[in-house]
């Protein structure tokens, strides 16, 4: 009877003394910063991810850690994660690589890819290591409006498992574990893209009568972007939109350039005549009619060169 419980005193002590590593993982927060939706370029950021474990067992050598990201608050589609703002969205995706060519996935979100696996060394009773999280938002997503964009992990969203030595990352059965948190933001700018159509009025010998012809001012402007198109005097000189001039050396003939096919709106740079609009992340053709009246002007090749300019910013309200 004394020698069992001799013995079951010596297990106790045994158990009593064991120790098992317990690790937290901080991540940093993300941002973007300012990001054009319009853009075929991608923007890339990063955060740290600081692992920090106690406790470890003597002789341990390594902890390892698994880090599973989730889809986010924003949620995911066809395996890209998404900013929000209002209805809007904003895809991006975490790496676990410089390179950005192996997404940071994890338990809750397979489809986007695997958690990451990470070995940390070990220090007495404790270890430590750091290593980043990078983050890419994708080029030419032009449906993305003006706005401030986010995606929050937490919970299962930004979990990990730990082992002291061995651990399987796809079936951690056993590990300790915890949860962490961090943000992901960036800001959509308002910017404005244009392309033009020369107006030519062709060839004519006498100048009886009015002569149309039309071209036209391509904006593309990111959705939600408020802007106005002017048109400046000319290099000709001209100081009114409908009293424009057209030179062939010291010859002139005078032009109007105009909002609409009536020729009754003028199109110039003041308040009163210039263009307002707002962007949509697509094409928008704004037509420039223009009218050369009847006059007498001697012969020769007439031009003149108008500068378009669009200002741009936030709509009101957004």
């Amino acid at each position: 009877m004394l020698r069992i419980m001799a013995f079951v005193l010596f297990g106790l002590s045994a158990i009593a003394t064991a120790q098992a590593a317990s690790c937290t993982v901080g991540i940093g927060d993300i941002d973007f910063g300012s990001v054009d939706s319009l853009y075929a370029a991608p923007v890339d950021s990063a955060a740290s991810v600081h692992v920090d474990c106690d406790q470890v067992s003597a002789g341990a050598s390594e902890v390892v850690v698994c880090i599973h990201f989730g889809a986010g608050s924003g949620g995911s589609e066809g395996g890209q994660r998404k900013m929000v703002s209002g209805n809007r969205t904003l895809g991006f995706q975490l790496y676990q690589d410089a390179n950005r060519s192996v997404p940071w996935g994890g338990d809750d979100a397979r489809g986007i890819g695997p958690p990451r696996r990470v070995v940390v060394p070990v220090s007495g009773e404790t270890a430590s290591t750091s290593i980043d999280v990078y983050a890419r938002v994708f080029g030419s997503q032009s449906t993305a409006a003006v706005g401030s964009y986010a995606s929050s992990f937490a919970g299962t969203d930004a979990s990990f498992g730990f082992a002291e030595g061995a651990l399987d990352c796809a079936a951690p059965g056993g590990a300790g574990s915890g949860q962490t948190a961090f943000a992901v933001a960036a800001t959509v700018s308002a910017n404005c893209m244009v392309e033009t159509t020369d107006i030519d009025f062709g060839q004519h010998g006498i100048i009886d009568r009015d002569i149309d012809a039309e071209g036209a001012i391509d904006v593309t402007c990111t959705p939600d972007a408020g802007y106005f198109v002017t048109l400046g005097p000319g290099l000709g000189g001209g100081n009114d939109p409908e009293q424009r001039i057209l030179r062939s050396g010291s010859d002139v003939a005078t032009y109007g350039l105009y909002l609409d096919a009536a020729r009754s709106q003028p199109w110039g740079s003041s308040l009163e005549t210039q263009l307002p609009g707002t962007g949509a992340g697509t094409r928008q053709t704004l037509p420039v009619y223009g009218r050369v009246p009847r006059q007498a002007v001697r012969p020769g090749s007439y031009s003149d060169t108008v500068a378009v300019t669009i200002t741009y910013g936030a709509a009101p309200g957004v």
